[in-house]
């Protein structure tokens, strides 16, 4: 089964301000509000989930000849509710891309409105799976 990511960022305003997230209590922490369906004020990210090649007998995602390697840790992150984040004319917004090419080496490739430092953090979390899910779907 593959697995599902959610990344939580403050959202961009039409006047391209950024909404400040401080939480003074627990439950106004980003995660909780999140939980509650309180999204207003957040870019909230999803993986794009990979389809079943049967051929592979794995689940895949297109990575267009980007990356080469097969794992896990390989994602796309696509903005569902909102189609106005283009990167280069792709039919679907595909905001990051991570993925294996080398034994231990990796590629990442951004587009706005993610920074290098968001993008460099949302690795980092990737490869730390297993407390990031227990933070977001406990």
């Amino acid at each position: 089964m593959p697995r599902r990511m959610s990344v939580l960022l403050p959202k961009i305003n039409e006047d391209d301000s950024v909404a400040v997230w401080k939480p003074m209590k627990e439950e106004d922490h980003p995660i909780y509000q999140y939980k509650k369906k309180a999204r207003e004020n957040m870019l909230c990210l999803t993986n794009k989930q990979p389809t079943w090649n049967p051929a592979a007998n794995a689940y895949v995602l297109n990575f267009t000849g980007r990356t080469t390697l097969p794992s896990v840790k390989n994602f796309q992150l696509i903005d569902p509710s909102n189609g106005s984040f283009r990167c280069t004319g792709v039919e679907e917004a595909i905001l990051m891309e991570f993925g294996k090419i080398g034994e231990e080496m990796y590629s990442m490739e951004i587009c706005w409105p993610l920074s290098i430092f968001q993008a460099f953090g949302i690795v980092l979390s990737a490869f730390n799976y297993k407390y990031s899910a227990i933070l977001l779907y406990s």
